[in-house]
């Protein structure tokens, strides 16, 4: 079996002579993850309710805020963010609100992120049901808020941002997903049309010859048709 070896400018060359079904694959791609994105995947929608952490403190106190205060601040949010996770509050939440959602349905719906050197985290719900994503957002909010005072015995949440109804789905991406199914096709199809020339053997040319055996072509009959 012979063995070909290839060079860049040959890449390029079966690139070339290839290109036309290399760009009708890739578009070929594009058009069945636009379908799949556009037709077979839920749209997921996304709300959140923004807190922060703020000291208890008495009002006619005009001290301000002290550097300690916030550092504490700090390390309670993410004691909080696991508090929000807990099947005490999911329980209380889904009752509330009277959602037919196990504790795994619901803990899957909900993250919970802190913001980086803050003493402000958000609570994020992703849902089929835009309504509802923000419903479950709000009601977990303000049931943390409540239950933190038994747990904690202390009153130092607040809600600075209340969930809205999302207009459009975060997910899926059908422009982004479109466009990776067509990169991931033209790459298919380079792919293949450089295996299937790197494993053809059939001798095609004099050049073929001189290039796999090393040896010279002394004469070449013309394929003349009669």
């Amino acid at each position: 079996m012979l063995e070909k070896e290839i060079d860049l400018i040959e890449l390029w060359e079966i690139i070339k002579k290839n290109l036309i079904k290399i760009i009708f694959i890739g578009i070929l791609f594009a058009i069945a993850m636009f379908a799949i994105s556009k037709f077979l995947i839920s749209p997921k929608y996304q709300s959140y309710v923004s807190l922060i952490v703020n000291k208890e403190e008495d009002r006619s106190n005009n001290d301000g805020i002290q550097l300690n205060d916030v550092q504490l601040n700090q390390k309670l949010v993410g004691t909080y963010t696991e508090i929000i996770k807990t099947r005490g509050i999911a329980e209380i939440v889904i009752k509330n609100l009277g959602l037919d959602l196990s504790y795994e349905d619901f803990i899957s719906m909900i993250s919970v992120n802190s913001k980086n050197d803050t003493e402000i985290f958000e609570v994020s719900v992703k849902d089929t049901i835009p309504e509802r994503a923000s419903d479950i957002a709000n009601e977990t909010s303000k049931v943390f808020k409540d239950s933190i005072v038994k747990i904690m015995n202390v009153d130092n949440v607040q809600i600075l941002d209340k969930a809205i109804v999302p207009e459009k789905p975060y997910s899926p991406n059908i422009i982004r997903n479109a466009v990776i199914g067509f990169l991931f096709g033209i790459m298919v199809s380079m792919f293949t049309s450089i295996i299937r020339f790197l494993t053809d053997t059939r001798i095609k040319s004099s050049e073929d010859i001189t290039n796999e055996f090393g040896l010279p072509v002394i004469g070449i009959i013309p394929d003349k048709k009669i």
